[in-house]
């Protein structure tokens, strides 16, 4: 009898390209969050159900419930509910929110920045978070592709050229696409947590990077307009650093 050997993953920065793809595939779908645990759980180790809830006698004649599955390769078989539910639970981070993990490596022939935006100017990174925002609020996917166009280049980011790069995304998968949001949320959700003061509004609550940030630019420019081309071509982190250690000597000097 051949074993059946199951993949467990322990959270978001353990998922290979693979597993991100087959993720983002389930989430990309309408109404996902049902079942989004179970079919990520079920596609990452190549599972169907067969059957749910089949009861029969184990071999001390007590009644238990089973799932009946299917894996290519191998011949049905029994899964207990109870042991199936808790399979299930080694992925309950799913539910919880998404954090740092590494973007998918290629698309649409472009390689990806690096998973923490180091290398990605301050220009670059508003202008991200703005498509982001844009696609969350209207699910075009016109705004997906020009996400994944400021992240994946083959030349120096220029925001004139966003557009058209795009459409080199039209024929990439969805899955694939949609990964880069996941990764994105992710990352995100990173630097707002690295740079807790430039990200913190009234009264704690979070702000959005580029209205945080474009708040700043104006308190850094003092009225001076022409210095926020130099700002915006900073690198992210090295902007992101400064400005929140000057929120944060602001912060304690009120």
């Amino acid at each position: 009898m051949r074993k059946v050997k199951l993949i467990s993953v322990s959270g978001w920065n353990e998922l290979t390209p693979k597993q991100l793809l087959i993720v983002a595939k389930n989430a990309a779908k309408q109404n996902y969050q049902a079942s989004f645990k179970t079919n990520v759980f079920l596609d990452i180790n190549g599972l169907r159900i067969k059957r749910g809830n089949f009861v029969e006698k184990d071999k001390h004649g007590r009644y238990r419930k089973y799932y009946v599955f299917q894996k290519n390769g191998y011949r049905k078989f029994l899964i207990e509910r109870n042991v199936f539910v808790t399979m299930l639970e080694k992925f309950d981070w799913l539910e919880d929110d998404i954090t740092l993990m590494r973007n998918y490596p290629k698309i649409a022939g472009r390689k990806a920045c690096d998973h923490r935006l180091y290398g990605i100017t301050l220009e670059q990174f508003i202008f991200a978070d703005q498509l982001y925002a844009y696609f969350v609020e209207t699910k075009q996917q016109k705004f997906l592709r020009q996400l994944n166009a400021v992240f994946y280049l083959d030349k120096k980011f220029d925001t004139s050229r966003v557009k058209k790069n795009a459409r080199r995304f039209r024929f990439a998968k969805r899955a694939k696409l949609h990964s880069t949001f996941i990764w994105y949320t992710g990352v995100k959700k990173w630097m707002m947590n690295k740079y807790p003061y430039l990200f913190r509004g009234e009264g704690g609550e979070e702000m959005s990077p580029d209205e945080s940030i474009m708040n700043m630019l104006s308190a850094l420019n003092q009225g001076d307009i022409t210095k926020n081309e130099t700002l915006l071509k900073t690198h992210v982190h090295e902007a992101l650093h400064q400005l929140n250690l000057m929120t944060e000597k602001a912060t304690d000097h009120v």
